[in-house]
């Protein structure tokens, strides 16, 4: 909410009378509208005390913050105030002319405010009753003059701590360019048309204005901050449509002047994506003991805890399945490997994706043998292992992997390399309409054993490039000139790169595609052992 100035300054004063001591300016309770320098005000009291006087004067809206607060005093205009001294009835009725112009002791007050002024939040200057002995206060309205300056902000809110959220997870903001309030304010958050709840150990607010003196502020101007700082957090509502989500933060403007929002208020939006449903993708989706297997998914909670995997069905009953850990990134995507073990039953055995409340399984069959591909249109997978050491060498092998060459981390990015294992392409149909052999990629690569965060435990897929070749099985088992070897190119999740082709009208015959394969190493990864899964399809 906008306060305006002097709003804990200024407020009814105790007197003796049975009846509080009120005041009207111009018959209104406490807001003066369309003034203009020289304008005459009239004021009427009622229950003050019997020939009790009281001084009517216009102050300047920095009277409400300055600091040292003594300085408020300096703050008044220079003219008299108005007198009046209540009657035996305790009323009091005189004028006010509004100063023209408005001077006072502090130089950088004035009415109306300045466009500064206004901007910080100070929108009005205070028409103040003061007790004449005391200075006790009695009563204060505000006064908007016609044509004085309308708030000009660009206001603007950001998302600090990711991009993507699930009903009951934090978000915090920043931004700036809000109405710096005299008191702190407290705006609403509203996510779509949501209201959001408010965290209570860090609540979404706006930096108040300051003004500040030297050493006081007789007769030297002080330094304004404009305020309007934001900063806090909010917890997400439920029952959010998921996608993507407008986040508006608004702040209530009391003061009667135009914001830039709606119902006069001083808004700004960002962002942000409501998650879906937490779904999970095993590749490849079959394999027995000693197959690594790639778990992708989507819908996950970057702030909830890791997630595990886990085959559903153990071996024995009552015996635990093989488990391990995955991650979530900025964007709620999932990535983890599992590798089937003998304590995993044979059969029809999901792995099943647990992270706090939610769940999710990816289709898995354990098998005692390896995959197969028959057909014209089928999918083999090939898995690569990056080992990356802390100051040694090592080398894993896969039975129907892939191992790339080791490296080890010394603070700049480098290339390991490696080489596919021999596809051998057999085309005996005799009908001559051509194949095509591609490759792509499960995910990214993925530290088998996270540490850290997402971002230094996943290697992009993209990062994975090949040259492919093609030969012949064996002498005489084909024609190589109708036999084209792909481009070489880097290595996708989303799009198939071409390893090797036959064009229609040739292909006949028993062709070996090879690929050598140069993986890129950022520099900032954790040590560990990075796999993901290679698709080869033949179309």
């Amino acid at each position: 909410m906008l306060l305006v100035a002097a709003a804990s300054v200024f407020a009814t004063a105790p007197n003796a009378s049975a009846t509080p001591a009120t005041c009207t300016f111009d018959t209104n309770a406490d807001l003066v509208t369309g003034a203009s320098a020289g304008t005459t005000i009239a004021v009427a009291c009622t229950g003050l005390d019997a020939g009790q006087s009281v001084d009517i004067a216009e102050i300047s809206p920095l009277a409400a913050i300055v600091q040292p607060a003594s300085s408020a005093s300096f703050e008044t205009m220079s003219a008299p105030p108005a007198v009046v001294v209540a009657d035996a009835l305790g009323d009091g009725v005189t004028s006010l002319t509004l100063p023209a112009p408005f001077t006072a002791t502090d130089p950088a007050a004035t009415c109306p405010p300045t466009q500064a002024q206004v901007n910080a939040g100070l929108v009005s200057c205070k028409i103040a009753v003061t007790d004449s002995a005391t200075n006790a206060p009695i009563a204060a309205a505000r006064v908007i003059y016609a044509g004085q300056p309308t708030p000009q902000v660009t206001p603007t809110v950001n998302v600090t701590n990711g991009v993507s959220f699930v009903a009951g997870d934090i978000v915090t903001f920043a931004g700036s360019g809000f109405w710096g309030s005299p008191l702190a304010s407290s705006p609403t958050v509203l996510f779509g048309a949501s209201p959001a709840a408010a965290l209570p150990a860090s609540p979404v607010a706006i930096a108040a204005t300051t003004y500040v003196c030297a050493t006081d502020c007789n007769g030297a101007a002080g330094t304004l901050t404009s305020g309007g700082a934001v900063s806090g957090s909010v917890v997400v509502p439920s029952g959010l449509t998921a996608g993507p989500t407008t986040v508006s933060l608004l702040q209530t403007n009391s003061s009667g002047l135009p914001g830039n929002g709606l119902l006069d208020s001083v808004s700004a939006s960002t962002s942000l994506s409501i998650l879906g449903a937490a779904g999970a993708t095993a590749s490849p989706n079959n394999g027995g003991p000693g197959t690594p297997v790639q778990v992708t998914g989507t819908g996950w909670d970057p702030q909830g805890p890791a997630p595990t995997l886990a085959f559903l069905t153990p071996s024995t009953p009552g015996g635990t399945a093989s488990s391990a850990t995955a991650l979530v990134d900025a964007n709620g995507n999932l990535a983890g490997v599992i590798t089937v073990t003998g304590e995993d039953l044979q059969g029809v055995n999901p792995i099943v994706v647990t992270q706090g409340g939610l769940t999710a399984q990816a289709s898995y069959t354990v098998t005692d043998i390896t995959a197969q591909c028959v057909g014209t249109s089928c999918t083999t997978n090939q898995v690569l292992t990056q080992q990356i050491g802390v100051g040694d060498l090592s080398i894993s092998e896969q039975s129907s992997g892939v191992s790339l060459s080791g490296i080890v981390l010394n603070g700049v990015a480098q290339h390991s390399s490696g080489q596919i294992n021999a596809i051998d392409v057999v085309d005996d149909r005799g009908i001559l309409v051509g194949w095509t052999v591609t490759g792509t990629l499960s995910g990214d690569f993925v530290n088998q054993t996270p540490i850290g965060s997402s971002a230094n435990n996943t290697i992009p897929a993209s990062n994975l490039a090949w040259v492919p070749a093609v030969a012949l099985t064996a002498p005489g088992s084909g024609n190589l000139t109708q036999i084209t070897a792909g481009a070489a190119a880097a290595l996708s999740k989303t799009t198939g790169a071409t390893l090797c082709a036959a064009l229609t009208g040739g292909g006949g015959g028993s062709y070996r595609c090879t690929a050598t394969l140069d993986l890129t190493v950022p520099a900032s990864v954790a040590a560990g052992t990075y796999t993901v899964v290679l698709n080869i399809t033949i179309t």
